[in-house]
């Protein structure tokens, strides 16, 4: 006797002819089906396996979202706040931390509004940045501020490291570039402020990829370019250099923060 299941023989043997055998014909076969309705309870059977994962993971990342979220509001009793209620920073090579309450801040501290975050979408975060102590005069210290000053790129400035004190300097100013633009309108007079020779450059900004962890999970998200925050103080120049030279025209202008000497051009040996 045969049975015809949607094009597909299937030959089955009965062992007592007198007796009348019926059987229904199998509709799967090692998980393939072969009606409709059986497609359609394997469908949502697919269904139901990749929306349970997707739907607890998704109630995971809320959770540690509002859980991150809570401690940081609990942490702002313990940080060093701006007047905005947000945490000061302070910026060491790439890394930024938070100035604990506790801690006491000298008044030669210079506070600094400077713009970081996604490229597009940046926002203007508060950075504490103290005068340079400096060891030839340390009974004597000569009179700084620390200012900043915001340029298109490409930047017009040639830089160069002062090995006595580990720090980087502006070189020279070209004439022809944005920096030399912007200081030939600053010798006008005014509240503009421009790099110098021998200002001593603190930080700047610099563009890096940030690598969300969706991005790496999924590769549904793109890697995002970030404008973040480089403190030059006591970093190797080629480390400083190459982080100046991160980001494109399109990233959008450059933030130096630089100390300056009042009447005075800071002695430099030769790099």
């Amino acid at each position: 006797r045969t049975c015809r299941c949607n094009a597909t023989w299937t030959r089955m043997r009965v062992a007592r002819a007198p007796r009348r055998f019926t059987r229904k014909c199998r509709t799967r076969y090692a998980g393939v089906c072969f009606d409709p309705s059986c497609q359609a309870s394997a469908d949502q059977a697919l269904m139901a396996l990749a929306t349970v994962p997707l739907v607890l993971m998704g109630g995971a990342g809320v959770f540690f979202a509002g859980k991150a979220d809570v401690e940081e509001e609990d942490g702002r009793d313990e940080w060093l706040c701006d007047a905005k209620g947000e945490p000061i920073l302070v910026a060491t090579s790439y890394e930024t931390r938070t100035i604990p309450k506790s801690a006491v801040v000298d008044e030669d501290v210079t506070m600094l509004r400077i713009p970081v975050g996604p490229v597009g979408q940046t926002r203007l975060r508060t950075y504490a940045f103290s005068k340079t102590k400096n060891a030839d005069h340390a009974m004597n210290p000569p009179s700084t501020r620390v200012f900043s000053v915001t340029l298109p790129r490409p930047l017009g400035l040639v830089m160069a490291e002062d090995r006595s004190q580990k720090r980087v300097v502006v070189e020279s100013v070209a004439s022809t570039g944005c920096a030399g633009q912007q200081l030939s309108l600053a010798s006008l007079g005014g509240s503009m402020e421009a790099p110098k020779p021998g200002d001593v450059l603190r930080a700047f900004t610099c563009t890096v990829v940030v690598y969300k962890a969706a991005a790496l999970a999924f590769g549904a998200q793109r890697p995002e370019r970030t404008i973040a925050m480089y403190g030059a103080d006591g970093q190797p120049w080629p480390r400083a250099a190459d982080a100046l030279r991160r980001g494109v025209k399109a990233d959008g202008d450059v933030t130096l923060v630089l100390e300056r000497y009042d009447n005075k051009t800071v002695e430099m040996e030769p790099s």
